[in-house]
């Protein structure tokens, strides 16, 4: 049986110029150039992604079962595999007779070397097996093929190593059973064979492409038909027919490839089609060199681009080869936690960390790799995960909407009881500088007297600190409640919207004693988990009006949280983290109706069960934070108020991890890993300058105006500082 090869066109030479890069260390343009656009077909299937990755084809040997090639060309300067032979002489002289071997081995492999158009795969070795009929070649008909010639040069080209095997060759209606077998053979041995559609402009692939739907392929084949430049099938182009699942179609209209005798000239068929086809697999195939060549067809089919009727044709099969998709990932993609990439994994999706603003900018987590659903490693940059909370200081809350509070209150013999609701005010949460999660938006107390000198709250929708002063707001309603002094920790703030309980007792002499438990509302009626608990114990001492002195401990026990910071994925934060904390305010009242008031709060953080993720080892969190103040009443007009205050927000101060990063993997599916010893603790520190002023307007009005600055703000010694100036009025009615 004969097999011819397809036919080509010489319709012209042409030429170019271009530069050189760093392969894989250069974004896709760079690889883009006079000698790249010079064969528009590299652009058509996005072959400078590819390069952009890395990938050139390099170590992967390509066979090229054809004419021969002209080894003198410049363009195949050391791309010639010593294995090439003349299988029908088995001689060492392959030397092209025809041309159409210099082509398509040109579309393959042509080096990248500032001159005419380089090939899909420029540093693939080319194993070049002549199988031309003695005599055949230089007719209009082109080079004759025996079928058993060329079932001798598949058998060469497996036997020598051919990862992939292009056959820009046929035109037959049936498949001897020698080549048959010989193909089986290669499909056995696990190589990838790219067959040229034909160019008959028939509906169905001529043999051998047709193998290609054969269950004997296993997968391993492929058959290519042409497009032209405006991704139309060709005129002559064979269509894929049966073939559709194994049917990829590539630029086969006007190639520049190599000319026999040195030069380019355009060239037209599915003989230059196949061959695009050929270099993307030993592109992808060097990319990822652990890969079966089965996934490797299977990536190059799955990610093809589109074209024609929706989904697979009998016209496109699957589509326009496409480079940039194949090295894009695919699949599910999951984050490696062994030394294996069969062992346990975590999902990228999800894979990131919330961190609070103790941490400040958080530490450096560098690049680890994730793998797709081949197991192909792709560098991430686990910073860009990170999510930095903003510092918000003391005048957050002044800036924020102002909480409406509405409380009422009525006596029931000896019980008074008061209602409190608070809400922010209508038409100004979106556009405010901070806007609070919705179930932190709107709360109630109820608060009620236990004779003289005890009082019990009950809190709904607010933090325990917020909502302790939302329950005062409502005992100030009943008469002969004592007055209590918050220390305002930093602490009881990490809690969000929920319920709690507290009792205050004075215990005679000004000594008042309060202490509360609360708890994050539950997350939903299918999820009956809760959030953060808090206890807190108060104990102050008021020596004379303006004048006191209070402790505060506490606990806070954070579930999915630590210190107010969340991760996800690949970088989950332990369980159960839990704080403990104590802390001393007091206010002094000096002469000249001035106030000097202070705080500092130190706590100490647990940080639960271990992860799973790449964060290991975190160790118990020192953390702070102070302020202090000077205070003058009385000072332009009877009421105002003018304050200046020193303070640092929430700060780790110490603190360490283990972080367990994969950076690569190796053929054999080892995962690479480095592990490193972090630093928790933020570089800078945060110091917040405060100066205020309230003057009063009447009985129900009043003018406040403040200043603040942040140096270092969010504990960032890179940040600016940052300069705040707020002015706002009240009116009651």
């Amino acid at each position: 049986m004969l097999l011819t090869i397809l036919c080509l066109g010489g319709v012209g030479a042409c030429g170019g110029g271009g530069g050189s890069g760093s392969v894989g260390s250069l974004p896709p343009g760079a690889f883009e150039t006079e000698e790249y656009r010079a064969n528009y077909g590299l652009g058509a299937i996005h072959a400078s992604s590819a390069y952009a990755g890395g990938a050139t084809g390099q170590g992967v040997t390509v066979g090229v079962i054809d004419s021969g090639i002209d080894v003198d060309h410049p363009e195949f300067a050391g791309a010639i595999h010593p294995d090439s032979i003349d299988i029908v002489t088995d001689g060492p002289t392959f030397v092209d007779a025809d041309g159409h071997g210099t082509a398509v081995a040109g579309v393959i492999g042509a080096r990248r070397n500032d001159a005419l158009a380089h090939g899909v795969a420029y540093q693939s070795q080319l194993l070049v097996v002549r199988a031309d009929a003695p005599g055949s070649c230089g007719t209009m008909s082109g080079c004759a093929f025996m079928a058993t010639d060329v079932a001798d040069a598949t058998d060469h080209a497996v036997d020598h190593g051919a990862n992939v095997i292009n056959y820009s060759l046929g035109g037959v209606s049936a498949l001897d059973p020698t080549l048959e077998a010989a193909l089986e053979r290669a499909t056995d041995a696990g190589r990838i064979l790219v067959f040229a559609a034909g160019n008959e402009s028939e509906l169905e692939p001529t043999f051998p492409g047709r193998f290609a739907a054969d269950a004997q392929a296993d997968g391993l084949a492929i058959a290519v038909g042409a497009v032209d430049a405006s991704n139309q099938i060709a005129s002559f182009s064979n269509r894929a027919g049966s073939a559709q699942d194994s049917f990829l179609v590539a630029p086969g209209v006007g190639i520049a490839a190599p000319a026999l005798g040195g030069g380019s000239k355009l060239f037209s068929g599915t003989s230059v089609a196949a061959p695009h086809v050929a270099g993307a697999a030993a592109v992808v195939l060097q990319a990822a060199p652990f890969l079966s060549g089965a996934q490797v067809v299977e990536l190059l089919l799955d990610t093809a681009k589109d074209l024609g009727a929706l989904g697979t044709d009998p016209v496109y099969g699957r589509g326009l080869v496409d480079l940039d998709a194949a090295m894009s990932p695919q699949g599910s993609l999951a984050v490696p936690l062994g030394s294996s990439v069969e062992g346990e994994a975590l999902p990228l999706n999800g894979t990131g960390l919330r961190l609070g603003t103790a941490f400040g900018p958080g530490p450096d987590l560098g690049q680890a790799i994730f793998l797709d659903g081949y197991g192909r490693p792709y560098w991430l940059d686990l910073d860009d995960g990170t999510e930095r909370a903003t510092s918000l200081p003391d005048l957050h809350d002044w800036l924020a909407p102002a909480r409406r509070t509405r409380t009422v209150g009525a006596r029931l013999g000896g019980l008074s009881l008061a209602l409190g609701m608070s809400g922010s005010e209508e038409g100004m949460g979106a556009g405010s500088p901070v806007e609070r999660e919705p179930a932190e938006r709107d709360g109630f107390a109820l608060s009620a007297s236990l004779g003289e000198s005890a009082r019990l709250d009950l809190v709904h929708g607010w933090s325990l600190q917020d909502g302790f002063g939302l329950s005062q707001a409502a005992s100030g309603v009943l008469s002969g409640l004592v007055s209590h002094r918050s220390l305002s920790s930093p602490y009881l703030g990490l809690t969000r919207g929920g319920e709690g309980v507290a009792l205050t007792q004075e215990l005679g002499g000004g000594l008042s004693l309060r202490t509360g438990v609360a708890s994050e509302r539950m997350a939903g009626l299918a999820n009956r988990r809760r959030g953060t608990r808090a206890l807190v114990a108060e104990l102050s001492q008021e020596t004379r009006p303006g004048t006191w002195v209070g402790l505060q401990l506490g606990s806070v026990r954070e579930r999915d949280r630590l210190l107010d910071a969340e991760g996800g994925g690949a970088l989950g934060l332990p369980e159960g983290a839990s704080t403990s904390f104590v802390g001393l305010a007091g206010r002094i009242g000096l002469p000249a109706k001035i106030e000097f008031f202070a705080r500092g709060f130190v706590g100490l953080t647990d940080p639960g069960n271990g992860a799973d993720g790449l964060l290991e080892d975190i160790s118990a969190l020192l953390s702070s934070s102070f302020g202090a103040g000077l205070a003058r009443r009385d000072l332009l007009a009877r009421g105002d108020r003018l304050t200046f205050a020193l303070a640092q927000p929430l700060r780790v101060e110490q603190g360490r991890a283990v972080l367990d990063r994969p950076t690569g993997r190796t053929i054999d599916g080892r995962v690479l890993r480095s592990t490193d010893r972090i630093g928790l603790e933020p570089a800078g520190r945060e110091i917040d300058l405060e100066i205020g002023y309230r003057l009063p307007l009447g009985r129900r009005h009043e003018l406040q105006v403040s200043w603040l600055s942040q140096i270092e703000p969010g504990h960032d010694p890179e940040a600016k500082p940052a300069h705040t100036v707020a002015l706002r009025a009240r009116a009651g009615f």
